[in-house]
C-alpha cells in the first residue's frame, strides 16, 4: 500500500490513455506551431526551433526540443499546467489558453 504524507494526497491522472494519445497525436500532427510556443514561453527556451509532444498527464506535458545550437537530436522538458486537467475537453481549452498566451508574451 502507498502511503502519502498527512494531508497531500496522490496525483491522479483524470486522461485515459487513448485520449492522451489522442491529445498527443493531435499535437504534433496538427499543431506543431503551438508546441514550439509552449517550449519558447513556458520552456523559457526562445531559441528553440522545434518541438514535438511526447506525453501528457492530468499535470504536464512533456515535450522534446530541438535548439539551434545543440549538437543533440533533443532534450525533454517537462511543463506543468496551472490546474489539473480533467478531461479531454478541458485539456483542449488549457492547451488553447496557454498558446494563445505564449503568443501574446512572444508578440
Amino acid at each position: 500500500m502507498l502511503n502519502a504524507p498527512q494531508g497531500q494526497g496522490i496525483a491522479m491522472d483524470h486522461l485515459s490513455d487513448e485520449e492522451k494519445r489522442r491529445i498527443i497525436e493531435h499535437m504534433n500532427d496538427d499543431h506543431a506551431d503551438a508546441c514550439l510556443l509552449y517550449v519558447q514561453h513556458f520552456g523559457q527556451l526562445p531559441h528553440a526551433i522545434g518541438a514535438q509532444m511526447r506525453t501528457i498527464t492530468s499535470d504536464a506535458m512533456t515535450l522534446a526540443v530541438r535548439l539551434e545550437d545543440s549538437q543533440s537530436p533533443s532534450l525533454d522538458i517537462d511543463i506543468p499546467f496551472d490546474e489539473s486537467l480533467l478531461d479531454i475537453q478541458h485539456a483542449t481549452r488549457v492547451l488553447v489558453q496557454m498558446v494563445t498566451q505564449a503568443r501574446e508574451k512572444l508578440a
